[in-house]
């Protein structure tokens, strides 16, 4: 029976390396864009003159709205890799700001938008303990083609009996990985100098 701590553990990082993927795939946008009339032309001293003369009004433009823009609010940041999963699994926990941040992110990126609605729907698998619904669900990861829940979904797969039973059951092996990390709380303060019978007595009558 595996404990439900450390699936949602690995949701959280396979989410954060969809997103870390997702925001370094930020491409320059083309000239096009800018300039559309002059994409495409020769460098030539003509099209460099011809340059300066569309674009003058543009610089003066500019210059007489510097202090108008000066007083506009600044855009939005979009987060970091590490900040957008608990953004992203716990909406109701947003205000009104980091909402927006979040709708603006899943309209930049379906990917995520996608990877939201799965993370969100494995969260309430495992807190609700909904094992009905977890082969619903990792029929949806599977078939997302998004690499990272893919491969958290076969990860769930190869250990498919445990991660059921954790949700069929209230029971989960938590109290012994509280355990074994107490142990090694109490080894690591001894810095290793101590036999084995110095630590089995702390084991035992440790508070």
């Amino acid at each position: 029976m595996a404990d439900r701590w450390h699936p949602l553990k690995n949701l959280r990082e396979a989410l954060e390396k969809l997103l870390k993927r997702q925001l370094q795939q930020k491409r320059p946008r083309p000239l096009q864009r800018f300039c559309p009339s002059v994409a495409g032309m020769s460098e030539t001293n003509d099209y460099l003159e011809r340059s300066r003369v569309r674009l003058l009004p543009h610089l003066l433009n500019s210059k007489r709205n510097k202090r108008a823009r000066s007083i506009r609010p600044p855009p939005a940041r979009l987060p970091h890799a590490q900040q957008a999963p608990w953004m992203l699994l716990r909406p109701e926990k947003l205000d009104d700001e980091q909402q927006s941040i979040v709708e603006k992110l899943c309209q930049l990126f379906p990917q995520i938008g996608r990877a939201q609605e799965l993370a969100q729907e494995f969260t309430r698998i495992v807190r609700e303990r909904s094992a009905d619904k977890f082969n619903e669900w990792l029929r949806s990861a599977m078939q997302s083609k998004l690499k990272e829940f893919v491969s958290f979904a076969r990860g769930l797969s190869e250990d498919y009996e445990a991660v059921v039973n954790a949700l069929h059951y209230q029971w989960s092996n938590g109290q012994l990985e509280g355990q074994v990390n107490r142990l090694k709380l109490i080894k690591r303060q001894m810095y290793g100098r101590a036999k084995f019978d110095l630590l089995r007595a702390r084991v035992l009558h440790s508070e």
